[in-house]
């Protein structure tokens, strides 16, 4: 009787969309391969065949074949009426050479993220982090910092002229950006403030990089560089404590001390922070920000898989600070493409 309801209120659009979410893993690898291949670099140039491409690439062309015609239904090609492929918009993203290159992220999907990801069910039942199963280390550890820097770099997009304006910023003598990669924050924010100085402070190898970033933007004289462990403490004298895409790293703990060390250092000063909300209730049909093209719920199934980090609700960011000895003071809308927003703290009686 169960299965007759059942069959009788049958959806055809419901499982024609379960079948392709079933089937993402497979999309996944295609669009691994090509992008590993080179296939949009070559068909940038013009719409070829799949042989001439197979010859191009030293692959199999019937192989080759199978797969590009697979992915001109996913709109990543388009198979022209002489039978030659060419790129749709969304194959576009997969040049080298494209501006907003998706290419790397499409390569690390199809490899590094390939084996983690197939362990969330342990990470559900367990609670551990796959990635340092399967690598024996911690992300951190693992991570090149100067690929890792370059990727940080990216996400600061859109959002330094925000931080610019804060109140708290324009005000400020010496900003500190805690754990700031290779400084591309902090050199938006030193050059829109000439009046500023600025620390940054992160680990000895991803300084490193950093360095000669900071002397060829002018700010040398400016930016002090300073290497450390911000779950031990961090650098004193700040008007303004910057974490971006820092806490959500880290599980509550770990975040908390993060927080405790920047309180320690002043507690007289503003913290920022920037990450990504994660709204009260999860919604099959929520709108996201005009621009914003990140989804929050794969962010935080990305922390939960890489580093056992998550992303956080508004209500758990204030928890979170507030057990820090934080209040939150001001929060803004999204504020880059990825769905950012800022926060500004104080001290508890501040």
């Amino acid at each position: 009787m169960a299965t007759h309801s059942l069959l009788a209120k049958l959806d055809p659009a419901a499982e024609s969309q379960m079948r392709d979410l079933i089937g993402g893993a497979l999309r996944t690898q295609a669009i691994y391969v090509v992008a590993k291949l080179g296939v949009p670099d070559q068909l940038a140039l013009g719409p070829r065949a799949a042989e001439d491409l197979a010859e191009r690439l030293q692959v199999h062309a019937a192989t080759l074949l199978r797969v590009l015609r697979f992915l001109v239904v996913s709109r990543v090609f388009v198979q022209n009426e002489d039978g030659r492929f060419a790129l749709a918009p969304a194959g576009q993203l997969l040049q080298t050479a494209h501006p907003r290159s998706l290419r790397p992220s499409a390569i690390r999907a199809g490899e590094g993220m390939w084996n983690v990801t197939s362990r969330l069910l342990d990470a559900v039942q367990t609670g551990r982090t796959p990635h340092d199963d399967v690598h024996g280390k911690s992300f951190f550890e693992r991570t090149d910092d100067r690929a890792f820097g370059s990727r940080m770099n990216a996400s600061t997009a859109g959002l330094g002229a925000a931080i610019a304006r804060l109140e708290c910023v324009q005000r400020a003598r010496t900003i500190v950006d805690v754990g700031g990669g290779h400084g591309a924050m902090l050199i938006e924010l030193l050059r829109a403030h000439p009046s500023a100085r600025g620390v940054l402070f992160d680990r000895e190898a991803t300084i490193e990089g950093a360095r000669p970033l900071i002397k060829a933007a002018g700010l040398a004289d400016r930016c002090d560089v300073i290497a450390g462990d911000f779950f031990e403490s961090v650098p004193k004298g700040g008007d303004v404590y910057l974490l971006s895409w820092v806490l959500h790293d880290w599980d509550d703990a770990r975040a908390a001390r993060i927080l405790r060390s920047c309180r320690d250092a002043a507690s007289d000063a503003t913290l920022v922070i920037v990450e990504v909300l994660l709204p009260a209730r999860a919604t099959m049909h929520e709108a996201a920000a005009p621009g914003v093209i990140a989804d929050p719920y794969a962010l935080d199934l990305q922390m939960l898989l890489l580093t056992g980090g998550r992303e956080r609700t508004v209500t758990e960011y204030s928890g979170l600070l507030e057990g820090a000895g934080y209040r939150i003071r001001e929060m803004s809308e999204p504020a880059s493409a990825r769905g950012a927003s800022i926060i500004e703290a104080r001290a508890q009686g501040g």
